[in-house]
């Protein structure tokens, strides 16, 4: 008599537990999953860029907007002495056209002993025979340089903590470097910005 009391009991027991679990599944209905699907970034957009003319070494370039141009008016011993910086990034370029003490890009770097102990590498600056020298010390600093018109004209990057931004600022400066015909040579700093409003002082001619 007790093996057919415990298969009822037996029975009993698992359909309670099929009802139970019935009664779950109501409940609480299995919810679909969502699979997020990942986009490509849209690249950034480029960046605007604005044209800066030296009128006294007879070089142009262009760079990001939003960056800082100092020519250094104060400077009256060297052609060009711009000093390019952002706010926001520590480091910066400077670019200088000095007078030159070779008469080529191979002589100088070669017996300039502030650039000694850099790798040198070949390269252009406006279409003219240049060469890179990139130093050991870290953050690198990189200077590129070339012979052009009696001057040395180079520009040294300086990337402070932010070497990723200012190399690619740097880059974009070098790719778009130009050299104009003759510079003035007199020693006066005439640099102003493309774009820049300027003011004259008319002298009124009498007769």
């Amino acid at each position: 008599m007790r093996r057919p009391v415990i298969l009822l009991v037996f029975f009993c027991f698992a359909a309670v537990s099929a009802v139970a679990v019935y009664i779950r599944l109501r409940q609480n209905p299995r919810r679909s999953v969502t699979v997020p699907v990942s986009l490509p970034t849209p690249p950034a957009p480029p960046a605007i860029l604005k044209t800066w003319d030296d009128l006294n070494a007879s070089f142009s370039f262009k760079y990001p907007e939003g960056l800082t141009v100092n020519p250094h008016d104060e400077d009256s011993e060297n052609y060009a002495h711009l000093e390019i910086t952002d706010q926001d990034y520590p480091g910066g370029i400077i670019i200088w056209a000095k007078d030159a003490t070779a008469s080529t890009v191979q002589a100088w770097f070669t017996n300039d002993k502030t650039i000694s102990g850099a790798s040198i590498l070949d390269t252009t600056l406006g279409g003219e025979p240049a060469k890179k020298a990139v130093f050991p010390a870290l953050p690198k600093k990189i200077l590129t340089g070339a012979v052009y018109d009696g001057m040395h004209v180079y520009a040294e990057l300086l990337p402070g903590l932010s070497e990723a931004y200012w190399n690619e600022v740097y880059n974009t400066i070098l790719a778009d470097f130009r050299f104009t015909e003759g510079h003035t040579g007199s020693g006066i700093r005439q640099n102003q910005a493309a774009g820049s409003a300027a003011s004259y002082d008319e002298e009124e001619v009498l007769e």
